[in-house]
């Protein structure tokens, strides 16, 4: 190594950096190190060795000297030396030392492979080679015949003299297969290497001249390659170089004149012929394949023609053949997955010619693949393939037949045959295997067959919007037909499709006589018999389809009793439990007015459900809530009254066990319980909510009912909030039963008439008056005094002025308990959004005098919330302030109040807010802290002289990157908007000049 190199090295010392290499045989220690196993510290640091000495001045002798090596690591050390100095150093290159250089690189590269190099090696050089080709301005038009010119005579010539050589096909003949090798993995680094470039329109417009320029010696390349006789290497080779260039030619090469893709279209017909050389099918395949799925137009019809008869070939029918008899090898998916690329390229052909005898055998291919033999997903691995070509086929025609109005195409009738036909095909493909079958199946295999179903019932869907009333009588007539034949797994096959299309058919429509004679057929009387020989999957199936159909039994009471019935048998089977407690509640909930008579039953065999092994919390909570909207639809609340309490009785049975298994020392059966109780009070609660969809009388002046203030009403209420309180108590340390006691306290939020669950407001505010910063979801707690004082704020709603104060008082002790807000942001956070829900309504309460201490503590809080890092207790302090920056008009003495803490806290909060805006704060939130700065802008008539104070306060975190003169600058543009929109991005431009990178204000002004 010269002294020079070594001094380079010395100038750039570093913390741990390996020993200065003092010889060419340690630089080689190195590079082989580099690229032997070691710590990743090491190799880091070996690493930035070698860089330094790749980027220093004498990096162009390394790469040479490295290149020679006997050690093949070495040498690709030293081509990739070249590729780093061309990219670094180019531009310090004079015009008198390009020339030399391209030389030196294809004399390297010519001696390589006359040497018999590897592929490393010379890939590398290829990709240094490139680098110089694409370097701006860089002296070399007609690269890849130049350097075939250059192999051919085993020498560097001049680039001008390539005009003395004979065509480029012909020079092909005087390559030895070495070379020929490497002439097309320099093609293909070529356009992979240009394909990696992005660039704006201009340099886009000139690297394509370059390209342009190579596109016929590229193309005479490949195709001699691909037809070359001397090893199925090279061959492969030229297929995956062809890939290349049309993967550029989708981006890179000018699509208006069409001559360099002729070109490539050229190659076309011979790439098709590789397709039946085995070696060369995977390349070709996937060549094929991936340009039909991403630039199809590249195809002409001549090509479509050779594919579809390359198809039509015994070739090929073996071929499909071997895949529709489950013959799934990799080779033969590949060919499957070419046939819907195919497909998904000439959809619209396929659609509209249905009497090409072309698309009707290709149709027949693509109907083939959902056809395969064994089970989708386990053994069928391209149907879910073949489903997604269906999908476009689907959408395609739904597409054309907006397009052509109210009048049918020609096109229409075999379309939607085919459609059927195909939908066929999936029925098959979704029915479940045996059980014996599905238990080999492992996790992944039972995830990707639901997946697969999924699917299919997204296709069934879309097909509805083409087929109509069509799909969905086949599919009826298909579920009686199974059920006469007893095949339960056909049945389950098709209550599946039925239930994908619940939601797509129109209410009261020619479908439902379909329906009724499905569920009027022996079917539920069948399901209902639990010795019967039926698969758990076809009885879940059918209950599922039950909850999918809640309309019709509104609409078809008659139905509804078999449909129940069978519903609470499979409350007997834990395997069932669950979906039938779903339908239960969905079928109870659309039917309740017409269930009332049937209340008295639906209570005993409620009582009958408790006591088997699959009544748990989930089961639970969804067949009492069903028994809860019934009663919701009972004509009075008196009449409510008696069945609510039945109800009740059930709940409290887990309040006692609860306590018993919490005083026998079983936790986990007592916090089961606790909670079982509360989430059936949270679903009872729910259920005896007023209906959406029933209308509000506005002007209805009937006297508010007082039953549930009095009386029965009064102890059902008190009986509800004591098994709150006892449960809440006993558990008071799980955080979980904290939130299902306040998720019971909200059901009544919403309502705007008295009921069971409407309590009181200082109900829920002894609650949350309960809860102190050890409370586990405290959060939660004080969300739900959130929510509480939001259902007040409507002018209609009662004052709950003393309730207010309460609730304003705790979230202030508790702030005064945190002390900061980043003791616990997320405690702070709600604390501050309790005293914010003040502001629209209760702003006498929250400013009543009598408190200062109090009150001066709460807005230095939020200010100290903007102050913080924590972004949630800042955004609820940015809602706070943002609401009371703005109070105006408020009467005398309120608005006084106002004014007085605008004057002694405005210039503090505008502080906190200009801290954040100059580059403290993170950007995300930006716009957070903004809201309240536009707002102090608009109403604040001190505002300006608070930023000022802020900008050129000592303590202004950004004085080193923002002067005197763009501070002021940025005040006029602020101040000018008023708190308009474009304030966010003045404080946006603002925030990165404070960062340092840039700022325009006072040069613009």
């Amino acid at each position: 190594m010269s002294e020079r190199q070594t001094a380079m090295v010395s100038e750039h010392p570093h913390h741990d950096a390996i020993p200065t290499p003092t010889s060419i045989a340690e630089v080689e220690q190195l590079v082989k190190q580099l690229y032997s196993p070691g710590s990743p510290a090491l190799i880091g640091r070996i690493q930035e060795t070698l860089q330094r000495l790749q980027r220093s001045p004498e990096g162009w002798q390394l790469a040479d000297t490295l290149l020679g090596s006997a050690d093949i690591n070495v040498r690709f050390f030293g081509a990739l030396t070249f590729t780093v100095k061309l990219n670094s150093d180019w531009e310090s290159l004079d015009e008198d030392s390009i020339q030399p250089l391209l030389t030196r690189l294809i004399s390297w590269f010519i001696r390589l492979v006359s040497q018999g190099e590897g592929s490393l090696v010379i890939k590398k050089l290829c990709s240094s080679l490139v680098a110089f080709f694409l370097r701006p301005k860089a002296p070399w038009a007609r690269c890849i015949r130049h350097l075939l010119c250059c192999l051919c005579v085993g020498e560097t010539i001049a680039e001008d003299s390539i005009g003395q050589f004979p065509s480029t096909p012909e020079l092909m003949n005087q390559l030895n297969p070495q070379q020929y090798l490497a002439a097309i993995w320099f093609s293909s680094t070529l356009v992979d290497e240009l394909e990696k470039i992005n660039v704006g329109a201009q340099k886009l417009y000139e690297l394509q001249e370059k390209i342009e320029m190579n596109v016929a010696d590229a193309v005479a390349l490949i195709k001699a390659a691909m037809a070359s006789k001397e090893g199925t290497k090279l061959n492969q080779e030229s297929i995956k170089c062809y890939h290349s260039w049309l993967v550029l030619g989708q981006s890179k090469l000018d699509r208006e004149s069409g001559t360099s893709l002729a070109m490539l279209r050229s190659v076309t017909p011979a790439a098709v012929e590789c397709l039946m050389d085995d070696e060369l099918f995977e390349a070709t395949i996937d060549m094929l394949t991936d340009t039909l799925a991403s630039f199809s137009s590249f195809f002409t019809a001549e090509h479509f023609q050779i594919l579809f008869a390359l198809l039509n070939s015994p070739w090929a029918q073996d071929r499909l053949s071997r895949l529709k008899g489950g013959d799934f090898d990799f080779d033969l998916l590949q060919f499957g997955r070419f046939i819907l690329a195919l497909g998904d390229a000439i959809v619209q052909d396929l659609i509209k010619n249905p009497d090409d005898p072309n698309s009707q055998s290709f149709m027949q291919m693509l109907h083939d693949l959902l056809r395969c033999e064994g089970r989708a997903v386990a053994e069928d691995e391209i149907c879910v393939s073949a489903l997604e070509f269906w999908n476009t086929y689907i959408e395609f025609m739904i597409d054309s037949s907006f397009a052509d109005g109210e009048k049918q195409a020609p096109w229409t009738h075999p379309a939607k045959n085919h459609v059927l036909q195909a939908i066929e095909e999936c029925w098959a493909k979704v029915r479940l295997p045996p059980p014996d079958i599905l238990v080999t199946w492992d996790a992944d295999t039972r995830r990707g067959f639901q997946e697969f179903r999924r699917d299919v019932n997204d296709l069934l869907q879309s097909s509805y919007t083409v087929l109509g009333l069509d799909l969905f009588e086949r599919l009826g007539n298909l579920v009686l037909v199974s059920l006469e034949k007893g095949a339960w797994d056909d049945v389950e096959a098709t209550l599946f499709c039925l239930n994908a299309l619940a939601d797509s058919i129109p209410e009261d429509g020619p479908e439902d006589a379909i329906l009724a004679r499905v569920f009027g057929s022996a079917m539920f009387p069948s399901l209902s018999d639990p010795e019967a020989a039926i698969p758990a999957k076809a009885r879940q199936t059918a209950v599922n389809m039950l909850g999918h159909y809640c309309s019709f039994f509104e609409r078809h009471m008659e139905h509804l009793p078999s449909a129940l019935n069978f519903l609470f048998t499979s409350l007997r089977s834990p395997a069932l439990a669950v979906p039938a407690s779903k339908s239960i509640s969905s079928l109870c909930s659309s039917c309740r007015m017409s269930l009332t008579s049937e209340l008295g039953a639906f209570l005993q065999q409620y009582g009958f459900f408790l006591a088997w092994p699959s009544a748990d919390q989930f089961t639970k909570e969804k067949v009492i809530g069903a028994i809860a909207a019934i009663i919701e639809a009972l004509p009075s609340e008196d009449a409510k009254a008696e069945p609510i309490q039945e109800l009740l009785n059930f709940v409290e049975q887990d309040v006692s066990s609860c306590l018993t298994s919490l005083s026998n020392g079983d936790v986990e059966a007592g916090r089961n319980a606790g909670l079982t109780a509360l989430g059936c009070l949270a679903s009872m609660g729910k259920a005896l909510q007023a209906p959406d969809d029933v209308p509000v009388d506005l002007d209805d002046s009937t006297a508010r009912s007082t039953f549930w203030d009095l009386g029965t009403g009064l102890s059902i209420q008190e009986r509800i909030v004591n098994d709150i309180n006892t449960l809440t108590g006993a558990l008071s340390w799980d955080g979980e039963v904290i939130e299902a006691a306040c998720h019971v306290l909200r059901t009544g939020f919403k309502e705007t008439t008295p009921g069971p669950f409407v309590f009181p407001a200082r109900v829920t505010v002894d609650f949350v008056l309960k809860s102190g910063l050890n409370t586990p979801r405290v959060d939660f707690v004080l969300t739900t005094a959130c929510v509480l004082l939001t259902t007040h704020l409507r002018e209609a709603s009662q004052r709950i002025d003393d309730e207010a104060e309460a609730l304003c008082m705790h979230a202030i002790g508790l702030m005064q308990g945190l002390g900061t807000p980043d003791k616990d942001p997320e405690i702070a956070c709600s604390c501050v959004d309790v005293v914010t829900r003040l502001i629209p309504r209760y702003l006498s309460v929250l400013l009543r005098p009598g408190r200062p201490d109090a009150l001066e503590f709460l807005f230095l809080f939020t200010i100290a919330c903007l102050r913080g890092d924590d972004i949630l207790p800042k955004r609820s302090a940015a809602s706070f302030w943002s609401s009371f920056v703005v109070l105006a008009d408020q009467p005398p003495p309120l608005q006084s109040s106002i004014n007085g803490i605008m004057a002694h806290l405005g210039p503090q909060l505008t502080k906190a807010l200009i801290r954040h805006i100059s580059g403290e704060g993170a950007r995300s939130e930006l716009d957070t802290v903004t809201e309240p700065f536009k707002k102090l802008i608009f109403r604040q008539a001190r505002a300006k002289a608070w930023i000022e104070a802020a900008l050129f306060d000592a303590d202004f975190p950004a004085t080193a990157k923002v002067g005197a003169a763009d501070k002021r600058a940025w005040l006029l543009k602020v101040m000018s908007l008023r708190g308009a929109k474009g304030t966010n991005q003045a404080v946006k431009d603002f925030w990165i000049a404070c960062r340092g990178t840039g700022f325009a204000y006072a040069s613009s002004s």
